[in-house]
């Protein structure tokens, strides 16, 4: 298997990194496919160089307008992946802003847009050790 590396605060502008990952494992679980992911990483770590360990999208040099504009297009990208049974169901969207929003600070702390993927790839890895472990219980 591959070796994805990601390191992480406890605390994110005083939310509980745990409880942003389990919110995301949450709706990867029921409500949202995981193209997103897949999605960021193609439209992203290109900007930045695929495998610099230290690059970091930055298209504005203020914190706050960063985070926006990536706030928005996490949002559109978890828009598009909402599964048809989720469609019409709006606490969902209108959760995905939110958790947009919360993704774009997990972002901004972390040392690269890469270690950012390996994050979503962590979330996703722990959702299918879940699922295994409900199939076994």
């Amino acid at each position: 298997g591959e070796q994805r590396e990601t390191v992480f605060p406890w605390i994110v502008d005083g939310e509980n990194m745990i409880a942003i990952m389990q919110n995301l494992e949450q709706l990867l679980k029921d409500d949202i496919s995981t193209t997103f992911l897949h999605r960021f990483g193609e439209a992203f770590l290109p900007l930045v160089g695929a495998h610099k360990k230290s690059a970091k999208i930055r298209l504005f040099d203020g914190r706050d307008q960063q985070e926006e504009l990536l706030a928005l297009e996490l949002t559109r990208l978890l828009e598009r992946s909402v599964l048809d049974e989720a469609a019409n169901n709006e606490k969902i969207k209108s959760f995905i802003p939110e958790m947009a929003r919360d993704m774009a600070k997990v972002h901004e702390i972390m040392t690269s847009s890469l270690q950012f993927v390996h994050w979503l790839e962590t979330v996703d890895f722990m959702r299918r050790k879940l699922k295994e472990g409900r199939k076994n219980a």
